[in-house]
């Protein structure tokens, strides 16, 4: 898997690969590595809200562990994991989004699981 982010002038890519291995480039700085314990199965940079101010972050699905938010990934890179809980008990993580479901102004976050399970 392979995602990126070009905006404001903050450029990141992710790279996530079958072997678990997640590569970080932000921002033209040394690429950061961190291995999970399964396959990347998804991956997606987002805001919380629309400003410049707010950091960028990375949403990554793994097929056998918790999905993970990693915080101001364009500035701190993958220092600030933070796992979802009770992402990995409903099968596999396969997509991931970022978006306002309830129209109340804050992106919630979708994760969609092989078993056609949609936690939000």
């Amino acid at each position: 898997r392979i995602e990126l982010f070009d905006a404001d002038s903050i450029l990141c890519t992710a790279l996530g690969s079958q072997n678990g291995v997640l590569t970080l480039f932000a921002n033209e700085t040394k690429s950061q590595m961190k291995v999970c314990d399964g396959p990347i199965t998804s991956l997606k940079f987002f805001r919380l809200r629309n400003d410049d101010d707010c950091g960028v972050d990375l949403l990554v699905g793994c097929a056998l562990e918790l999905a993970i938010v990693f915080e101001d990934v364009d500035r701190v890179g993958l220092a600030k994991p933070i796992p979802l809980p009770s992402s990995d008990q409903h099968d596999s993580v396969l997509c991931v989004a970022a978006c306002d479901v309830n129209w109340d102004g804050a992106k919630e976050l979708l994760i969609g699981t092989y078993g056609q399970k949609l936690l939000v």
